[in-house]
């Protein structure tokens, strides 16, 4: 069994600040991360791309956002059953919660990380892989990442990239 995620770097003044402050470069660095769901469609945290009016945690089709990424990336980590489970089941109990527009504040404030009545992308992905026992809790709050810190996360977990 796996876990899948697209990691993305799109075009845009606020995809660049997200890859640059992140760590990232041009050709290593992401701005965007959507869990893949077994169907193929994308879960995950935006303020644009809304679905029905809906920005926030949506599920959108895959290729939703095809024409402003750079680079896509996905990443595949083994998991067992279950943690498939807790892992997809988690991500689905989240949907429809607001984006966490706290998220660029909370680099610089103790924000409590582990409320989790918003989200931001990468925030949302790391909060699932501690929550089906993919990685052990992890030293900085996931409100603290980026998606290339986030990336960094999961290949160090042997994820595979597809």
């Amino acid at each position: 069994m796996t876990v899948r995620a697209q990691f993305v770097l799109a075009r845009g003044f606020s995809s660049a600040l997200i890859q640059l402050g992140g760590g990232g470069t041009k050709a290593l660095g992401y701005s965007h991360v959507d869990i893949v769901l077994p169907t193929g469609d994308l879960l995950g945290a935006r303020t644009d791309y809304p679905v029905n009016g809906q920005t926030g945690v949506q599920i959108r089709p895959w290729g939703y956002g095809n024409k402003n990424w750079i680079r896509r990336d996905v990443f595949q980590l083994a998991s067992t059953p279950d943690q498939e489970n807790v892992f997809l089941n988690f991500a689905k109990e989240q949907l429809h919660k607001p984006y966490d527009k706290l998220a660029i504040v909370a680099f610089f404030t103790d924000r409590d990380w582990r409320d989790d009545e918003a989200w931001f992308c990468d925030e949302l992905l790391l909060a699932a892989t501690e929550k089906a026992g993919l990685c052990p809790s992890l030293y900085l709050p996931t409100n603290k990442f980026t998606p290339t810190g986030a990336a960094c996360i999961w290949s160090a977990l042997g994820a595979k990239v597809l």
